[in-house]
């Protein structure tokens, strides 16, 4: 039987703003891919990003399981939103259409390109969804992606079908993958031979999609109560039964379908193991604090810092007392130990630009705001500590316990 990986899927980070159409979360799929042996955690979610960092949080997990470690890539995708144009205007009106269309980042560069254009999708393409076009989507260097044509809310639905996947397959090469899936309903069958028509003329690979939107056929309730609840409806598409078949199943299905042979189906499963070569996506427990001082080392930026700080705070309560200086010395150790000047010194930028704006620092405080007697110095509070009538303790908000382990500045 021919293993396959699932890639079309979608939890409920699908869609969660605007049209939620999940209920299953991502940790609800990993221990079903990990007991039926998949080695990729890749959730495709409606017109955003998926959760990268829970996902590769999951994985971590898996590999650090002391008792059974199990390797699994977790893979940054989404079923994205697509126009041809998203500036064209049809009779005077801005062009409404949205197609489908799935892509898949291999490695650290396509998370970060997927980012950018899913990003100016929402700023400049968005039209009730945040809409890819070509223009966007020629901005990816396409050595980093997987593109498959989606579902039968895909490009398929249009007159221009062929056309459209021709301009896809210029941009994506042989990274460019039609879609088949394995839905009984008539629309589906009628997607899959359009997609077998473009196969047998062009000879770009076919490869299996699932749509899963739940795992189990009984968890459909809960995704139909939660469209229910929010007033959605996809007509057709209601009746698909979206949970996540296994390799078996998958293959019955497409078999049942009767418009692919088994040779073409067994090369659309087979398809989806080069998912297992991608890179994926890594993340580091290391503190990243952006900086606009990156000509300076950290060690110069840790002493600009306590520079800062030492002056701007005698100019506003005059020269300290050694007890208070003891204080002082104390706070600038916490932060520049632990490497995290970058956060104040931002801070300082950000606030800095409010008063020039006619921003106004209020005279009341909370936490760390007016519990750190050099954020009184780099001027984020009114309130000097050192001088309050109410003794106030820094470290339960900044220390170096707390920061030496990756936890930012409260």
């Amino acid at each position: 039987m021919v293993d396959f990986e699932p890639y079309h899927v979608h939890s409920c980070y699908s869609n969660c703003l605007a049209q939620p159409d999940s209920t299953m979360f991502i940790k609800d799929y990993a221990k079903v891919y990990r007991e039926r042996g998949h080695r990729v955690l890749c959730m495709s979610e409606h017109g955003n990003r998926s959760n990268v960092w829970e996902q590769f949080d999951i994985c971590e997990n898996f590999k650090n399981d002391k008792t059974n470690p199990y390797t699994m890539t977790p893979l940054a995708a989404a079923e994205a939103y697509f126009v041809p144009d998203r500036k064209a205007l049809i009779d005077g009106k801005l062009d409404s259409r949205n197609f489908h269309l799935i892509l898949v980042a291999k490695n650290m560069e396509g998370f970060y390109q997927l980012n950018e254009i899913l990003s100016e999708a929402n700023l400049t393409g968005y039209y009730y969804r945040a809409r890819l076009d070509f223009e966007l989507l020629s901005k990816l260097n396409y050595k980093n992606f997987l593109c498959t044509t989606a579902c039968v809310a895909g490009i398929w639905k249009d007159p221009n079908f062929e056309k459209l996947a021709c301009q896809l397959h210029e941009i994506f090469r042989e990274n460019f993958y039609l879609e088949v899936q394995h839905h009984p309903q008539q629309i589906q069958v009628e997607t899959n031979m359009k997609v077998l028509r473009m196969y047998q003329k062009y000879r770009w690979p076919l490869i299996y999609g699932t749509d899963s939107h739940y795992i189990n056929r009984e968890d459909k309730i809960l995704r139909t109560e939660l469209m229910l609840s929010k007033g959605i409806t996809y007509g057709d598409e209601d009746s698909f039964d979206l949970h996540l078949p296994t390799a078996e199943e998958a293959f019955t299905l497409m078999q049942n379908q009767g418009v692919l042979v088994k040779a073409r189906i067994e090369e659309a499963m087979e398809n989806t193991l080069i998912l297992r070569e991608f890179e994926g996506v890594s993340f580091s427990r290391e503190k990243k604090i952006p900086n606009s001082n990156r000509s300076m080392s950290q060690e110069e930026r840790n002493e600009l810092y306590k520079t800062l700080c030492r002056e701007k705070y005698e100019k506003k309560a005059e020269k300290p007392n050694k007890e208070e200086e003891k204080e002082i010395e104390n706070e600038l150790d916490a932060v520049a130990d632990t490497n995290t000047s970058d956060y104040f010194l931002l801070c300082k930028e950000i606030v800095d630009r409010g008063k020039e704006k006619g921003g106004v620092i209020t005279k009341t405080g909370r936490g760390s705001g007016s519990s750190f007697c050099t954020n009184f110095a780099l001027g984020f509070t009114s309130l000097n500590r050192l001088h309050s009538p109410v003794k106030l303790y820094p470290e339960r908000f900044i220390s170096k316990e707390r920061m030496a382990v990756g936890i930012l500045p409260d």
